[in-house]
């Protein structure tokens, strides 16, 4: 497991057993993961080519 892995258990709140729960929090306690997450959520640019253009989702009607 690495980081980018125990962001999205974390974020979308998969249950976990007692040592993988530990695994994650101890990743979320490395000052540099701390460092890591707080400079992407403080990003402010945005890099055109790699942006996706999404289609218009279309829903069946019921």
């Amino acid at each position: 497991m690495f980081a980018p892995v125990a962001t999205r258990l974390h974020t979308y709140q998969v249950p976990l057993d007692p040592v993988s729960a530990a695994y994650v929090a101890a990743i979320y306690a490395q000052p540099d993961f701390v460092r890591w997450q707080t400079d992407a959520l403080t990003e402010d640019w945005v890099v055109a080519k790699d942006e996706v253009d999404w289609p218009v989702v279309k829903r069946a009607p019921r």
